[in-house]
């Protein structure tokens, strides 16, 4: 359809076609949700103080799925057949929890069946790592229950940072800006236009969820968050099968470097989830059990607002994954490892000192 078009007008097409038919929903699914009462109720955990709807993810699978079928008949040569049906399956679970509550078991059962259809895509199999810690070939029997599990930590982790205004779908502009790059970089079309359909989405949400009028506001609800996680990890998928001759072509970044560019590029989402479960493994807490401890609410409770916590976070994912970008030119991958390492645990020392201090100021 578009074969004799340049990549900008590809660019402009799918980011403005996403854009507005996000646009043109959001008031539309807001009108019915406050019509039959659709709407989420503050709770002990939650940053916010008005009842709100939550069906920003309805949006995001329609503007999708409209938008990936034109993307679909350009490239026909892309084997990824079960990406719609995957979606649909955590579509339809996070329309139920966002309607009448889910429960855990249910939710990752969703994911599961999800993931494995991603799986049976004959593009998505992993079986070198380019020297990643020296490791070259790697065994599908030890490769894939790994997969397995980063892929359901990464969902339930994006899903766990959409805590404040504009937070998760700032981030994921950020991510998704970086995975835009490098499949760009890398000659991948295919996924980097995917990238902009996801930024096109994000960017029209982004007006409703900042909005501080009550019959414009909206959030994405669990819909939206396990959709755009499970859209996150397709693409980390697919940069990891990617293999290191088309990084040595396309790139100047060590192919070994590339899981841990990933981390990086995904480290807010990582960090907060990681840093919330050890900290409730060391005050002897359930880790399971929800709170308040996330990095959002730290920077929150210190008094910022929802729109400067959005933006602080950004810019600290945008730093890390600028950095480990930068390193991962130049060094190999135990030393961009140990960088990455050692800022993780700065940061975890940061704000549990941050988070110890505004507990004793409150008790006093």
């Amino acid at each position: 359809m578009f074969d004799n078009y340049p990549m900008i007008f590809k660019i402009l097409f799918f980011f403005s076609g996403a854009f507005f038919i996000t646009y043109l929903l959001i008031p539309k699914i807001i009108w019915v949700a406050q019509q039959r009462r659709l709407l989420v109720k503050p709770n002990g955990r939650s940053s916010h103080n008005i009842i709100t709807p939550a069906f920003g993810g309805v949006a995001f699978f329609i503007s999708f799925i409209i938008m990936y079928s034109f993307l679909k008949n350009e490239y026909l040569i892309f084997s990824s057949n079960y990406l719609v049906s995957a979606i649909a399956v955590l579509f339809v679970a996070g329309l139920k929890d966002d309607l009448v509550s889910t429960t855990p078991r249910a939710k990752i059962a969703a994911q599961l069946i999800s993931i494995s259809l991603i799986l049976l895509s004959k593009e998505f199999i992993v079986s070198n790592l380019n020297g990643f810690l020296g490791i070259y070939y790697i065994s599908p029997w030890v490769i894939m229950p790994l997969l397995i599990v980063f892929m359901l930590g990464i969902i339930n982790a994006f899903n766990l940072i959409d805590g404040v205004d504009g937070l998760a779908t700032s981030v994921g502009i950020i991510i998704m800006s970086f995975f835009g790059f490098l499949f760009y970089k890398l000659d991948e079309p295919f996924y980097f236009l995917i990238t902009i359909i996801m930024l096109g989405m994000f960017f029209a949400f982004l007006r409703f969820n900042l909005s501080s009028k009550l019959n414009r506001k909206l959030f994405m609800g669990d819909t939206g968050s396990l959709f755009i996680g499970f859209i996150i990890v397709v693409l980390t998928l697919k940069l990891i099968t990617i293999n290191e001759a088309q990084f040595l072509n396309y790139t100047s970044i060590k192919a070994e470097n590339i899981p841990i560019l990933i981390v990086s590029i995904l480290f807010i989402p990582i960090f907060d989830t990681t840093r919330i479960m050890l900290f409730r493994y060391f005050t002897n807490k359930p880790i399971l059990q929800p709170d308040k401890n996330h990095i959002h609410h730290i920077l929150i409770n210190i008094g910022y607002s929802h729109i400067q916590t959005s933006i602080l976070i950004s810019i600290l994912s945008l730093f890390i994954a600028s950095i480990i970008y930068q390193i991962s030119i130049l060094f190999n991958s135990y030393w961009v490892l140990s960088l990455l390492a050692f800022l993780y645990f700065f940061l975890y020392g940061f704000f549990y000192f941050l988070n110890k201090k505004l507990k004793i100021k409150n008790n006093i």
